[in-house]
């Protein structure tokens, strides 16, 4: 007797779900992991995000091969764009561009104050120093 109650309990209607309402539970299953995973996902750098960077009049892409930030004109928000450079890093090598006028070579950021010599080799790749017009060779001089 046990065994034809299973059977019924089994084949019991409480167990059906009308399509719609099983894709709409589908649909809302989704958007809540969805929801739940992409906060982690980006503080993990899962997901690329390709930012824009002004360099002179021309608006660069940062993490593209053979692109390199020019630390003589790159504003505040750009340095910050750097790894390990904060706002506190930022502010201290724009003020030693100020103060100098300009820097001649990626090395000299090793005498901005917090900014290390680890550091710079690190962010060599990613930073380049263009001298200032003035002091660029003339190419039609040669």
């Amino acid at each position: 007797m046990m065994h034809d109650t299973a059977k019924s309990w089994a084949r019991s209607d409480i167990w059906r779900i009308p399509a719609a309402e099983f894709v709409v539970l589908l649909l809302v299953l989704f958007v809540v992991c969805a929801v739940a995973v992409t906060p982690h996902m980006q503080s993990r750098g899962a997901l690329a995000e390709i930012q824009i960077q002004r360099s002179g009049a021309a608006f660069q892409p940062v993490g593209i091969p053979g692109w390199r930030m020019d630390v003589n004109s790159a504003t505040q928000a750009e340095l910050e764009s750097l790894p390990g450079i904060g706002p506190k890093r930022a502010a201290a090598i724009i003020s030693e561009r100020k103060r100098r006028g300009a820097f001649r070579d990626i090395w000299e950021l090793c005498e901005v104050p917090g900014l290390t010599r680890g550091m710079v080799k690190r962010l060599e790749p990613m930073i380049q120093v263009q001298r200032p017009a003035a002091e660029r060779p003339d190419p039609l001089l040669k």
